[in-house]
């Protein structure tokens, strides 16, 4: 078997980041609702956490961008030598909210930047999806009891 590479181009990763999309197959949403990320991709299956502590780097992603858009409107205000109580006023709802605001986004850029750092390999690919669920080809039956009774196996 021979090793390949996936590559995804950096602008689709990017487009696929900013829609919060999977970075493999840019199809399934990372998010489930609010803050609850999935597991894994609905779409292709695609495990988003990688490995152990995968989410760390995400977090410096989230402070380093939070905290430099913090500091776009009060640092400007200080060298004007404006009132400290105008200052504080407008840094510390900053500094509390965007974190916030850019947590999911953050994730989603992360994956993207992973995928471009460490494109996919072939032999992760097989390894990091979720195999589908068995489906049931036929119906339980039932016993006098009411309890399912499951279908004999077919040859």
């Amino acid at each position: 078997m021979s090793q390949y590479t996936y590559h995804v181009p950096p602008g689709r990763l990017l487009w696929n980041a900013l829609r919060l999309r999977c970075p493999y197959c840019g199809k399934g949403k990372i998010f489930a609702h609010g803050f609850t990320m999935n597991d894994h991709c609905p779409n292709c299956g695609w495990m988003f956490e990688r490995e152990e502590g995968y989410w760390t780097g995400a977090v410096a992603v989230n402070l380093v961008v939070a905290e430099t858009l913090a500091a776009v409107l009060p640092v400007p205000l200080a060298t004007m030598q404006v009132s400290p109580w105008l200052v504080m006023g407008v840094a510390l709802p900053l500094v509390i909210a965007l974190p916030f605001v850019f947590y999911r986004h953050s994730k989603s850029f992360w994956m993207a930047l992973d995928f471009m750092i460490h494109p996919v390999s072939s032999g992760e690919t097989n390894s990091r999806r979720v195999p589908p669920a068995p489906v049931s080809r036929a119906p339980a039956r039932s016993s006098a009891a009411g309890d399912a009774i499951p279908a004999p196996p077919r040859s």
